[in-house]
């Protein structure tokens, strides 16, 4: 019997059990941080590793995460640096991205939404079920202050102008300017598996 196996022998089932577990969380937490600096680098315009701030929704949007506005604002606020910038730096942002990412991992919260949900919403739009939504309908919708279907006790908050930009310039088919919300549904989902292997 070698020493290592000795000394494994030695540990209770406990100890070796929670080794096992960091190992899984160091390997997880290594793939996160290169999909969270692949995010990031989309939006570091000057390669000087930090974004505009107003980015940070879309990095955690980009890295399948679902955060409400004021989840947002807090982290904005707890990486902001001490002097008045409207950028974040890569090296304040990670951590704090790569906790939030482990946190959905771990199904504690920043829940992604199943792409089938978000077809029945589309659906749910859809009263008089076309298969799609004008540009402007889906605008009007993700401008107001209550949407059909959405429960009361639901928090909704407004998108910002450019958000629905971002969401009409990815969703909007190119010939006909329509949102066809199942060929969208299909595009969420191959870029989930793209990102989470899923």
């Amino acid at each position: 019997m070698s020493s290592s196996e000795a000394k494994m022998e030695e540990q209770p089932i406990e100890e070796l059990n929670d080794m096992n577990d960091t190992l899984e969380m160091e390997k997880l937490r290594e793939t996160f941080r290169k999909r969270v600096r692949d995010a990031f680098n989309l939006f570091d315009r000057k390669s000087d590793d930090s974004c505009d701030e107003r980015e940070v929704g879309t990095i955690l949007r980009a890295l399948g995460l679902a955060p409400y506005e004021a989840e947002i604002l807090g982290i904005v606020q707890k990486i902001r640096m001490d002097e008045p910038s409207s950028f974040v730096l890569y090296s304040r942002l990670e951590p704090v991205i790569l906790d939030c990412m482990i946190q959905h991992h771990l199904r504690k919260t920043y829940a992604l939404l199943p792409v089938y949900k978000l077809l029945k919403a589309f659906k749910t739009l859809d009263t008089e079920r076309r298969g799609y939504l004008t540009g402007e309908e889906l605008t009007d919708m993700l401008t107001k202050e209550a949407v059909p279907g959405v429960q009361e006790n639901e928090p909704l908050e407004p998108l910002r102008q450019e958000e629905i930009q971002d969401f009409l310039d990815f969703g909007l088919d190119s010939d006909d300017e329509l949102f066809y919300y199942e060929d969208y549904c299909f595009k969420i989902k191959t870029l989930i598996e793209q990102q989470f292997g899923d």
